[in-house]
């Protein structure tokens, strides 16, 4: 005799045999269901899983075409190019014949989609003839001039590009027949649900009474979520619900002992942030306190050390020893004095302190002063200086006149820095609402490691520079509502370095001459 139907007559109790009768036609509609879903869900995993294959192609495509830039461009080696070049090749392969990667198993495409992986093999072959024929076959020779390489990264990009397409469409296609599949998985949940909802609800009903002490851990469960960690629930019995109140119980201890060195953390945390910012603040006013300090001894040196000058000038005394090293004085001075300003401004800006007294300004009479002004540090048998303004309808800004002249000259002195022989152009033109200054040069350029950030703090290619020059004129030309930038040139030696600043409105510019 079978020893369920045998246990079935041994029990007494109607209500038991209903739910043992309830339970066995139960499981196994869920066997049943299990057994059919597992199947649909295996086709849909199989299908995500060549979906997400296929799509891999885009990325190993990409990183292949890199690859390829970089040996080109002679940062990267043969072996890397090769290893991308077969990844793509590995990947194909375990779309058409099936295997297992990274632990998943992938099993062949169905004859379906044949067409589509078709057409990627047939992509992916013409890439990789394109590098093995051009690239890897004459990685030991030349491969030609620098417009035959540009050519062939063309080509390369196009291909490359051909096969990612090829690879998007068969992502659609498997999406396509992935979303079909789920559509028939959905109804067939619904129906073995409804089946299964019908029998629950028998069952719920009868073992509602038998489940009564579950209504008691959903009770501390809607405690806890109110935050009464110290919500605790009375064990009645030894068995399984007995040890499941006890779990929960220990949870809720775990629990509130973890949010407990949480905050503890946390107030540690919070201590420490600021002492930091305490940290932080002190560190400003050393900084504002020893930029004053700097200025009181440098003003006397530099103050007496002119008038020694014109002093010694007055009695026309000849040029000595002594008024060089008294030259040497002052331009040094000058320098800690320069030093100083920068730092009060670098100080202001990041304090967000810099106050600007706008005026209406002559923009080419602020770029002639400080031309006249750095001009005794180019020598002008080796560095020519351009500049030749409109004297008819110059372009007026509103601006700080001082601020201005002082992005002008940083600008300028970056020029002059890095130009050891040619020529400084210093061009200003009107375009549209906009008045924009460029100064190009022909000196060493910008270096790489320091174009990407240009205008930030402390960063500059000179053994003499601090780095503030450029930080500094950003912050005052965008608190004008204007924008700065600084590129190599394309087909010359140096650099060019541009700003812009909004124009004075025909109508503001009489107002203001009329205020004044």
């Amino acid at each position: 005799m079978n020893p369920v139907l045998a246990l079935l007559q041994r029990v007494n109790s109607r209500v038991i045999l209903k739910i043992a009768l309830l339970v066995i036609v139960e499981i196994g509609l869920i066997c049943g269901s299990f057994f059919i879903l597992t199947y649909y869900q295996s086709q849909g995993t199989s299908i995500g899983n060549s979906i997400n294959l296929a799509g891999k192609n885009r990325y190993l495509t990409s990183n292949s075409l890199l690859q390829t830039e970089k040996f080109l461009d002679g940062s990267s080696d043969v072996l890397k190019l090769e290893t991308a070049r077969d990844n793509i090749e590995a990947n194909i392969e375990a779309l058409t014949y099936g295997r297992t990667i990274s632990g998943v198993n992938i099993k062949s495409l169905q004859s379906d989609f044949s067409e589509y992986l078709n057409n990627v093999t047939r992509d992916f072959s013409a890439y990789k003839a394109l590098i093995d024929e051009n690239i890897i076959d004459r990685s030991q020779g030349n491969l030609g001039t620098p417009e035959t390489v540009l050519v062939l990264k063309q080509v390369l990009e196009a291909t490359a590009s051909n096969l990612v397409r090829s690879s998007d469409i068969l992502v659609t296609a498997l999406g396509s027949y992935a979303d079909n599949n789920s559509q028939n998985l959905i109804i067939l949940q619904i129906f073995l649900a409804v089946l299964n909802i019908g029998i629950l609800v028998l069952i719920l009903y009868l073992v509602s009474r038998i489940l009564k002490p579950i209504s008691e851990l959903t009770q501390a469960t809607s405690e806890i979520k109110k935050g009464n960690l110290r919500y605790h629930v009375e064990q009645k019995s030894d068995d399984e619900l007995g040890e499941l109140t006890d779990s929960f119980n220990l949870m809720i201890n775990s629990i509130r002992n973890f949010i407990e060195e949480q905050r503890r953390l946390s107030d540690e945390l919070k201590t420490a942030n600021e002492e930091i910012q305490q940290r932080e603040r002190m560190k400003d006013e050393f900084i504002n306190v020893a930029a004053h300090e700097m200025r009181t001894p440098v003003q006397p040196i530099l103050g007496l050390s002119e008038l020694l000058k014109a002093m010694r000038h007055e009695n026309k005394l000849p040029v000595t020893k002594e008024e060089e090293l008294l030259d040497m004085i002052i331009s040094n001075a000058k320098r800690l004095l320069l030093l100083q300003e920068n730092i009060l401004d670098v100080s202001r800006i990041e304090n967000k302190l810099l106050k600007l007294n706008k005026d209406q300004c002559d923009l080419v009479e602020i770029i002639s002063t400080a031309i006249q002004d750095t001009e005794n540090q180019i020598d002008k048998n080796m560095v020519e200086m351009r500049y030749n303004p409109s004297e008819t309808n110059p372009p007026l800004v509103y601006a700080d006149r001082a601020k201005l002249t002082q992005v002008v000259s940083n600008l300028l002195n970056n020029a002059i820095k890095f130009t050891q022989a040619g020529s400084i152009t210093v061009d200003v033109v009107k375009d549209d609402n906009k008045a924009i200054v460029r100064i190009k040069d022909t000196g060493t350029g910008i270096h790489p490691r320091v174009e990407s950030k240009l205008f930030s703090k402390f960063v500059t290619n000179s053994s003499s520079g601090t780095g503030l020059g450029l930080f500094i004129s950003k912050s005052i030309v965008e608190a004008h509502g204007g924008k700065i930038s600084g590129s190599n040139n394309t087909n010359d030696k140096g650099a060019t370095f541009s700003f812009s600043l909004p124009l004075v409105e025909l109508d503001v510019a009489q107002n203001v001459e009329e205020n004044l």
